[in-house]
């Protein structure tokens, strides 16, 4: 195995651990459960849009130079 990788995933684990070791999980799971999931159902479909667009204007940056492509190739 590569050191460079062993070098990421114990630096990721160690800002994880840094992250969450005062978390209190009980309450992250009360509050969770009594969220409003409609903003996070919105926010999904605003994200999905802007990667949509973005896909749209590659596409046609891309024709402009003569080549065709698919937008399910450029998401």
């Amino acid at each position: 195995m590569n050191w460079k990788y062993i070098l990421g995933v114990a630096l990721g684990v160690g800002l994880l651990y840094f992250a969450f070791k005062d978390m209190n999980f009980q309450a992250l799971q009360e509050n969770l459960s009594n969220g409003n999931y409609l903003w996070l159902i919105l926010s999904l479909i605003v994200s999905l849009g802007s990667h949509y667009v973005g896909a749209w204007r590659w596409k046609m940056l891309i024709e402009a130079t003569g080549k065709q492509n698919k937008k399910g190739n450029l998401l």
